[in-house]
């Protein structure tokens, strides 16, 4: 009897070793887990993805507006995020393989590059890894699945927005045109009480959108663990085509009602707009999966990160969006042409004669105007992406039209020059370099204006 507190004792203490045996050694099988190390990757690399969205909206607001708004990030895009990180970490755990440690190294490299969507196209080769080395429907198979969809919004549909930005407005503007009853010039349409024109700016654009509802679809999908099937394709092309409704109708009813026009594209309109685009996609892929039987509930252990891999996460982000930020506070400043231009510009007009006043940015065109006599001339800066071409044109109606860049002008804008100008920029900011834009500047004029000082104003844009 005196020997058994002691085998209590002694079993107590084996107990206690026995559990923190097996705790470190769930902590040692976590790092060294395929699951894991891809999870932690894709929190390293949605945070540094969405780097330069989140320091836009932050200094475009406070704080607490750009939370309300999800720092301008759809609240899809948040949730698929989330879903694909639990799948990632639902699955048992694997051992990482030799392949594996490669792709990781060259992900967390790209990462480490001060270029926000370098990250999202290194989250795009990590998700067809995955799904190249993974059991199919697995929770690591599925999880990839929605990672790949995820790239669409944050980076293939703003990379085919570069190449085809002038068809995809001039798309949106047809469809507005048609609605609105007015005439249209590319992706400008006149307001219906002929006041002026309605630009549809990048951001109006019906793809965001788009690529939104085909993210919904695949994250909803790969949640119930259903099967692909030729009907998948109709109802993807309903809740496109639905998004794309309520885009163009709220940019209709801007034209429809030019008194409106602050509240319908203001926070207001834009919230509305958001939420309704939320619904309607959500409700429509719900309906294509209505015939599903419900997911059946997870029952394996709790999807957390351990806490030394958590730190080992915080330490990896604090690294790699530390060198993101100087470039993020070069890329939310404004990014405005060489300085002087407009006082340069006013100056030699008025040595010509003509009286020089502002031009009301009512068409989104900023810069001055000069007459005298018949003489009508006005200077603007343009976006050197081109996407105010047809504004521009159906400003100039019948007037002489010169676009004057780098010390040049040119009967139509020079897009290749202007395009790879402002992304050669926008690099260098992306990389920490304050390389100025050039601007891009055009001259509309009377044909009376036969004294224009048209070669000192093409000179001084060179400067």
């Amino acid at each position: 009897m005196d020997g058994l507190p002691a085998n209590r004792w002694r079993s107590n203490l084996a107990s206690a070793a026995l559990g923190t045996a097996i705790r470190r050694h769930s902590i040692e099988a976590s790092f060294a887990s395929r699951n894991f190390l891809f999870a932690s990757l894709v929190v390293v690399g949605f945070a540094n993805g969405i780097s330069d969205r989140v320091s836009l909206a932050l200094a475009e607001t406070d704080v607490a507006a750009a939370l309300a708004n999800t720092f301008g990030i759809s609240v899809i895009v948040w949730s698929a995020w989330a879903i694909s990180l639990v799948f990632l970490m639902r699955t048992p755990l694997q051992p990482i393989s030799r392949l594996d440690g490669i792709v990781a190294a060259a992900a967390l490299l790209a990462f480490l590059v001060p270029i926000a969507p370098l990250s999202w196209l290194a989250i795009a080769g990590l998700a067809i890894h995955i799904l190249r080395t993974s059991p199919s429907a697995s929770f690591l198979q599925r999880g990839a699945w929605i990672l790949l969809a995820l790239t669409v919004p944050m980076l293939w549909s703003r990379l085919l927005f570069v190449m085809l930005s002038e068809a995809i407005l001039q798309a949106d503007a047809t469809l507005v045109g048609w609605i609105v009853g007015t005439p249209r010039l590319g992706n400008a349409i006149q307001f219906a009480d002929g006041s002026g024109y309605l630009w549809i700016a990048p951001g109006c654009s019906s793809l965001a959108n788009i690529s939104l509802a085909f993210l919904c679809w695949a994250t909803i999908a790969k949640v119930l663990n259903r099967p692909s099937s030729p009907s998948d394709i109709g109802w993807v092309v309903l809740a496109c085509t639905a998004v794309a409704v309520v885009n163009v109708t709220r940019i209709s009813l801007m034209g429809l009602y030019r008194n409106h026009f602050d509240l319908l594209h203001g926070p207001v309109g834009a919230t509305v707009a958001s939420w309704l685009t939320l619904g309607v996609t959500v409700t429509i892929c719900l309906l294509g999966t209505r015939r599903d039987l419900p997911v059946p509930p997870y029952t394996g252990p709790a999807v957390t990160f351990p806490p030394a891999l958590s730190g080992a996460i915080g330490l990896v982000l604090a690294v790699t969006l530390s060198l993101k930020l100087p470039g993020l506070m070069l890329l939310t400043s404004p990014m405005a042409p060489a300085p002087g231009f407009s006082g340069e510009a006013a100056r030699l007009l008025e040595q010509h004669g003509l009286e020089v006043d502002q031009v009301s940015p009512g068409e989104n065109l900023a810069g001055i105007s000069g007459a005298t006599g018949a003489c009508r001339v006005r200077i603007n800066d343009v976006m050197p992406q081109g996407w105010q071409q047809s504004l521009v044109a159906g400003i100039a109606g019948d007037h002489h039209l010169v676009y004057l860049f780098n010390g040049r002008n040119y009967s139509e804008q020079p897009l290749l020059r202007t395009r790879a100008d402002y992304y050669w920029s926008r690099l260098n900011r992306y990389l920490g370099r304050n390389v100025p834009t050039r601007p891009v500047i055009v001259v509309i004029f009377t044909p009376a204006c036969n004294g224009l000082p048209l070669r000192e104003l093409t000179e001084l844009s060179g400067r």
